[in-house]
């Protein structure tokens, strides 16, 4: 990875839990978690939705399996997901395919 894509995730992952850290709906969940445990979802995110699928779908699911996420907290991750990508000029192409790609975890990740 050249350093231009290592800057562009470390913007990508300030500006995404800058966004999520200033939800307030979304306190109560982060609050559960070292910052370490979670500093990984944007660029784990942009990967499976990008191209390189660094996790199973069994290793997803059991990575939630203990974590009390409900419809609300997913739906609330991955807007600010995307509006980070918005933010950081991803076309309206990406950002569905983003959405579209991100909402095939929900049931894992929710454990349903």
């Amino acid at each position: 990875m050249s350093t231009n894509n290592e800057d562009h995730y470390e913007d990508l992952i300030k500006d995404f839990f800058s966004s999520v850290e200033g939800d307030s709906s979304l306190q109560e969940l982060l609050q559960t978690f070292a910052h370490e445990q979670i500093q990984h979802h944007p660029k784990t995110f942009h990967s499976h939705v990008f191209g390189e699928r660094n996790y199973t779908n069994e290793q997803i699911q059991h990575a939630h399996k203990h974590i009390s996420i409900d419809d609300h907290h997913f739906d609330a991750m991955i807007n600010h997901f995307v509006q980070t990508l918005n933010s950081h000029g991803y076309s309206e192409e990406k950002k569905n395919k983003a959405i579209e790609m991100l909402m095939g975890y929900k049931d894992m990740v929710l454990g349903e």
